[in-house]
Parts: structure tokens; sequence; C-alpha cells
């Protein structure tokens, strides 16, 4: 074998290895982040009092761990399902506040509460996909209460 055939083998070598190793890497990343956010969602269900069903509606909206957060600390105090939530904030350009406000929730008292159980508990959101950080962007309310006057 020359020279050049050598190098060749020796470089399409390397690259294979590596691609594996980089594989292996976010193969391992993505089933860490699968751990980290199973053990999230089981630690506010524990501490705010979620129900199992509403978590796994909130994890199917598309949105970030934290979002989801909101979403059912604002259907646990308004009696309001996740559903109407999250079309208020995708169809209607509703924020936050505005869910707070149409569902007689104090939104300070609300946020305040829910980031002390955060605090207090020790418990960090995992980091958003880019998935979800897109669904979040897209889904930022651009006025108030949808429009309504």
């Amino acid at each position: 074998m020359n020279g050049k055939n050598s190098t060749l083998l020796i470089f399409i070598f390397f690259l294979f290895t590596a691609s594996a190793l980089s594989a292996d890497t976010i193969s391992g990343a993505a089933a860490e982040n699968i751990k980290t956010r199973d053990l999230y969602y089981d630690n506010i269900r524990a501490v705010f009092g979620f129900a199992r069903t509403e978590i796994t509606t909130a994890e199917k909206s598309g949105y970030s761990p934290d979002f989801s957060l909101v979403l059912l600390s604002i259907s646990q105090k308004s009696g309001v399902g996740i559903g109407k939530l999250v079309t208020l904030r995708k169809n209607k350009g509703y924020s936050w506040k505005d869910m707070c406000d149409e569902y007689n929730v104090d939104y300070y008292a609300l946020m305040d509460s829910i980031e002390k159980k955060l605090i207090d508990n020790k418990i960090i959101p995992p980091p958003a996909t880019a998935a979800e950080r897109k669904q979040n962007a897209a889904t930022s309310p651009r006025m108030k209460n949808g429009g309504k006057k």
C-alpha cells in the first residue's frame, strides 16, 4: 500500500471514529435531558400538586418546561383546563397576565409563589429545546388580550 492510500485510510478511520463518538455524545446528552426533564416534572408534580394528566398535556403543548409550569399554575388556580389556556396563548395572543386577569387570578402573587416554591425546593427547569424556544417565541403575545379592547 502506498503512502497516499494509507493516509486516506487513516483519515477515513479517524472520521468514522469521530462520528461514532459524536453520535454517542449526542445520544448520551439526549438521554440525560430526558432524565432531567422527568425529574423536573416529578418534582413540580410533588411540590405544586399537579395531576399527572395535566403535566402530560402541558408537555405535549410544545412549550418549554418553564412555560409549562406557568400554564399548569394558572390552570390550577383558575380551574381552567390546560387546553383552553394553550388556545388563548397560541390563537388569541394572551399573555400570562391576560390569562390571570381573564380568570381572576392574582398574576403577581402567582408568579411570586412559583418562584418561591422553585427556590425553596431547589428546582431548576431544564433548558428548552430549539423547538420549544421556537414555540415560546412564536406564541409570545403581540397584543393585550388578543386584541380585545
